[in-house]
Parts: structure tokens; sequence; C-alpha cells
């Protein structure tokens, strides 16, 4: 028999998973899918859900667009038991991570940083809309429960991420301002 889901529930803010997902170029979104895939799985007391398989299923070919699409639709039938109101869009979420990993693959080639930039950024907007438009499906969820008591907060981990990420994105930035060689008539 599965065990109870908590009486109190950690509430991700939408604007942490959507710096967590830039901060790290869009691979939050492989963790989101098996942390929430873990919550959906207490919420829903099913055995059968496995968080670390589901997540690493978005990068097998064609088979990860389903798993995309049955969390998301997972999502909508926990809002529907609720009554809430809102719906995502598992078929958008389909196309949204097509075109992540499209751009991924294409900013993975030897490219001038003045086209990657924008490639990732547009890369990352896919996996960060991803994450948000499903975790304010889980936020409403566990709103919507009358006997949960949610805590909106970052976890201290998350916190680092951000941190690191940031830097990370600075002198990425950074790097790609500098010219790749010296204008002529330039000593070095």
């Amino acid at each position: 028999m599965a065990a109870a889901p908590p009486e109190s529930q950690r509430q991700r803010p939408l604007w942490a998973v959507a710096t967590l997902s830039v901060c790290t170029l869009g691979l939050y979104l492989l963790w989101w899918i098996g942390a929430s895939w873990a919550e959906m799985k207490r919420e829903l007391r099913d055995e059968g859900m496995h968080p670390f398989w589901h997540a690493v299923s978005l990068i097998v070919p064609i088979y990860g667009l389903f798993r995309v699409h049955a969390h998301y639709a997972t999502i909508n039938t926990m809002l529907t038991a609720t009554g809430a109101s809102l719906r995502l869009r598992p078929g958008v979420m389909v196309v949204l991570v097509v075109l992540f990993g499209v751009l991924n693959r294409i900013v993975r080639e030897d490219i001038p940083a003045v086209v990657w930039v924008p490639l990732a950024l547009v890369a990352t907007a896919c996996a960060a809309g991803m994450v948000v438009h499903g975790q304010r499906g889980l936020n409403t969820y566990f709103q919507s429960l009358p006997d949960r008591t949610i805590t909106p907060r970052v976890h201290p981990v998350e916190w680092i991420v951000i941190v690191v990420g940031a830097i990370i994105w600075v002198l990425a930035l950074i790097g790609s301002s500098i010219p790749d060689e010296p204008a002529s008539g330039t000593f070095v």
C-alpha cells in the first residue's frame, strides 16, 4: 500500500523554476520532469510511476515525446479531479520539446557566438516555458486541495544552482562579445 500524500507540500515558485531553467540552459527540465513525476506518484499513490526512468525517457527519440505528452496529461487529470479550471496543453509541450532538442543540436555545432547565443536563449526559453507551464498546473492542483498547507519556497540547492548558473551566463555573454581575431593594425 502506498503512503498517504503529505499534509504539507513545498510549492515551487514560478519565477524560481523559470530562473533555474535559464541558469541551467534548459537542463533543469530533465530534473523537473523527474521531481514533478515523483510528486505526482506520491499524490496519486501509483507505484507504477518511476520518476527516474520517466525523466530519462525524454532523451529517447520519439518515445520521449509520448512521455512529455503523458506528463502534462497526467497533470490535467489531477487538475480535473480537484475541479480546477486550469488546463495544460500537452500537445504544445511536445512541440516545445522538439524545438528545444533541434535548437540544442544546432547550438552544439561550431558556429559563431553571434548565432549560438540567440539560439541558446530561444532553446532555454522553450525549456523554461515547459517547466513554468507544468509547475503552474501543479501549483494550482496543490492550492485547490482543502487539506494541504502549501509552502512556497526555493530549496538551498536551487539557490546555489541559480547563482552558479547566473555566473556562467554572464561569463558566456562576456566571452561571446570578445572578438575572435584582433582588429587589423593592433598588436598582440
